[in-house]
C-alpha cells in the first residue's frame, strides 16, 4: 500500500466534501434571497416585507454555518501530508477495526479507494481518545473498544 499517495488522496477527497459543503451552504441563502428580490412588486411590497424578512433570519443563521464551513476548507488547504506518522495526531489516517480516521477537520464519512473514513477534529472525544496511539494500541470511546490496525 502506498501510504503516503492514499494519504494525499484522502486529504483531496476531504478538501473536496468540504468544499461542496461550503458552496452549499452559501449557495441555498444566495438562492434565498434571489427568489424573494424577484418577487419585489411595489402592489406586494406588504406581503413581501414579511417573507424577505423571514428569508434574512433564515440567511443569517445559515452565514455562520458558511463561515465555520470556509473556515474547515482553509484549514484543510494549510494540511501537509507529506510525512507518515507513527503515531496519532493531526494529519494522521488512523486504521481500526472499527472505524477508519483522518485526523483534520470534522466531516462526514466519505469514500477513498472503497474504504471509508470519517474525518475528526482535534476538538472530538475520539481524537483525545486516540491522540499519541500507535499501531497495535487500543483506545475505549462510549464503551466502544478501537484496535489501532495503522498510523500513517
Amino acid at each position: 500500500m502506498d501510504k503516503l499517495g492514499l494519504k494525499k488522496r484522502i486529504l483531496e477527497e476531504s478538501r473536496n466534501n468540504q468544499q461542496l459543503l461550503r458552496d452549499d451552504l452559501r449557495g441555498s441563502g444566495q438562492e434565498r434571497v434571489e427568489s424573494v428580490n424577484q418577487n419585489d412588486d411595489d402592489d406586494f411590497t406588504d406581503h413581501f416585507e414579511s417573507t424577505r424578512e423571514e428569508v434574512m433570519e433564515e440567511v443569517n443563521l445559515v452565514a455562520p454555518q458558511a463561515d465555520a464551513a470556509q473556515a474547515q476548507l482553509q484549514l484543510l488547504d494549510r494540511m501537509e501530508v507529506e510525512a507518515l506518522h507513527e503515531q496519532v495526531k493531526v494529519g494522521s489516517v488512523v486504521l481500526t477495526d472499527q472505524q477508519n480516521f483522518f485526523v483534520s477537520t470534522s466531516l462526514p464519512v466519505f469514500e477513498v479507494e472503497g474504504k471509508q473514513y470519517l474525518g475528526v477534529s482535534t476538538d472530538s472525544p475520539i481524537y483525545h481518545a486516540m491522540k499519541d496511539k500507535k499501531k497495535g494500541d487500543s483506545f475505549t470511546l462510549n464503551d466502544v473498544q478501537y484496535h489501532i490496525k495503522e498510523v500513517f
